[in-house]
């Protein structure tokens, strides 16, 4: 499912609440630029499964009104950072009008048979983000224009 704009996301947003417990749903790609970053990534797709939505509700329930962010990070994030403990981590940063940031650390795979997919996703205010991103290293970031 591609479909871009407002309609792809609603589209997108949509399957993922019905998204049943053995689907995967791609959400987005690894931006091309990243790919140096995790050159055994088999794929540069990104996926989510309903047992990593669980998860990440369960963790942070505030995130159920506010998913359409989850995949505006993956789908156009502000920032791409290399995980500080694992590096087949990437972990994706939007920045939120209301000044905190949407996280989403995305597993990046290296086994033909498993996809990169979503470990997570968090809202973090700006100085948690701030303080997160000292301890990454910036691997890319949207152009300011």
């Amino acid at each position: 499912m591609e479909v871009e704009g407002q309609e792809g996301e609603d589209a997108l947003l949509d399957h993922l609440r019905r998204l049943g417990e053995r689907e995967v749903l791609s959400v987005g790609r690894l931006p091309i630029t990243t790919l140096a970053t995790w050159p055994f990534s088999v794929t540069s797709d990104i996926i989510v499964v309903q047992r990593r939505r669980r998860h990440y509700l369960t963790r942070h329930p505030e995130l159920l009104e506010l998913e359409r962010y989850i995949i505006r990070a993956v789908r156009n994030p502000d920032q791409v950072r290399l995980g500080k403990r694992d590096d087949h981590t990437a972990i994706f940063y939007l920045r939120l009008e209301i000044g905190s940031w949407c996280v989403v650390p995305v597993w990046v795979s290296d086994d033909p048979a498993r996809l990169n997919s979503i470990k997570t996703a968090l809202l973090v205010d700006a100085q948690e983000a701030r303080r997160r991103q000292k301890k990454e290293r910036l691997v890319w970031q949207k152009e300011i224009r």
